[in-house]
């Protein structure tokens, strides 16, 4: 690799990890708000805080994108990324193939997302690409295979 590739892959890779962090506080800070305001105004800075939580999962989305393209580019795979909040997630097994974003509990309302707290969730998430997962159902157990993450 060259040592231009090298500095723009370790560039993207610690705003990754900076911007992570900023998503991680936001979502604390929104633990820590849900349910307290008691006006008009309050409710305007949830949403807010809402809305800026957002648009920096786009911006980790896009720099996601980036550094898998990065490392593709340069020939080299990403083998240590791990299931967390805000990535996309595909699972496979011989019968299902089930493509999702995993979210903190408040944003799991919208199609295609699913919560940390979830069966499917918890079971997924710090795990990385080509790990086996079991999922506790009301039916029994299901086998998954994780096949993507971004």
């Amino acid at each position: 690799m060259s040592k231009t590739a090298d500095k723009r892959i370790k560039d993207l890779e610690l705003k990754l990890s900076n911007i992570r962090e900023k998503y991680n506080q936001l979502t604390k800070q929104l633990e820590d708000e849900r349910g307290n305001y008691s006006s008009e105004s309050g409710a305007l800075d949830y949403q807010q805080l809402v809305e800026e939580r957002r648009v920096i999962e786009k911006y980790m989305e896009r720099l996601q994108r980036k550094l898998a393209e990065n490392h593709k580019n340069t020939g080299e795979t990403i083998i240590g990324n791990k299931a967390q909040p805000g990535n996309n997630i595909l699972i496979k097994n011989s019968k299902t193939e089930v493509r999702f974003r995993l979210v903190e509990e408040i944003y799991s309302q919208e199609e295609r997302q699913i919560s940390i707290n979830s069966p499917v969730g918890k079971a997924v998430q710090g795990k990385r690409v080509g790990e086996e997962i079991r999922v506790e159902t009301p039916k029994g157990k299901i086998h998954y295979r994780i096949e993507e993450i971004g």
